[in-house]
């Protein structure tokens, strides 16, 4: 690798606007399910009276999905409060007094619930369940206090879809190299972009890397010394069904981008 292009990644002199897998782009993308749709699972959400638990791994796409309800909460009248506590256990009783301030109707959206403590995380859901509040928290493991609502999970297939939605004119150039990251990985698609996108950098032409930044144009820069992984679908589907195999990534209830 070049050192002088590893080094602009690391100092930040290469703008994310010209990388297709900066962050900008891949908090964009849509989650996800790989069971049924929006309109099952919200009709379960309902069920339950908004109060469930969003459960899975790192990076198979609790915050995408809890940041995509809130967007469909609130187009459909719904009050509601999104909320994160603070690693800081000293700030967990401001935290829980915040959110029993919210109005009886508030639906709380409250991601990494598990970083509350055992009393505190059972006080918001004793007091919120009392003032009939609704609470959808993500975990990453399951809380007997709550029901599962949705189980989030990857597979090789999903992360593939994402990566050809964000690369798809390089993708099959890519498709090694990126499965190999989801499978070291194993299957924590956050982590296997943010790896990509460093790689990304660092194997691009040094010709193309300087005049993109000097005119600022807004392109994607072309890889270089990747292997070709073959002709077409067919040969995708050959390495995603070994990445699979090795790699036996959890499947959930659910698909994810970004967590």
């Amino acid at each position: 690798m070049n050192d002088d292009r590893q080094s602009q990644v690391r100092n930040g002199r290469c703008p994310a606007r010209l990388n297709p897998l900066a962050v900008a782009r891949t908090d964009n993308l849509t989650f996800r399910f790989l069971l049924h749709n929006w309109e099952t699972h919200c009709q379960a959400l309902q069920g339950l009276r908004f109060r469930g638990l969003i459960c899975g791994p790192h990076g198979s796409g609790k915050t995408t999905l809890l940041d995509q309800l809130h967007t469909r909460l609130r187009a459909a009248g719904r009050i509601c409060w999104r909320t994160r506590p603070q690693l800081d256990r000293q700030s967990h009783a401001g935290f829980l007094d915040a959110c029993l301030d919210q109005p009886a109707e508030t639906i709380l959206l409250v991601d990494s619930a598990e970083q509350l403590s055992r009393w505190h995380w059972w006080r918001l859901v004793r007091e919120t369940g009392r003032r009939k509040q609704g609470l959808v928290a993500t975990v990453h493991r399951f809380s007997p206090l709550l029901p599962v609502w949705v189980r989030t999970g990857t597979t090789p297939e999903l992360f593939w879809e994402l990566f050809c939605e964000l690369v798809p004119d390089e993708a099959e150039r890519w498709q090694p190299v990126a499965l190999e990251s989801y499978q070291r990985h194993r299957g924590n698609i956050r982590a296997a972009f943010r790896e990509l996108y460093d790689r990304y950098w660092l194997e691009c032409e040094p010709d193309k890397l300087d005049p993109a930044l000097n005119r600022g144009r807004d392109r994607v820069l072309t890889p270089k010394r990747l292997p070709v992984a073959g002709a077409g679908a067919r040969a995708a589907a050959s390495a995603i069904g070994r990445v699979a195999a090795q790699s036996g990534a959890g499947r959930g209830e659910s698909g994810a981008r970004v967590c």
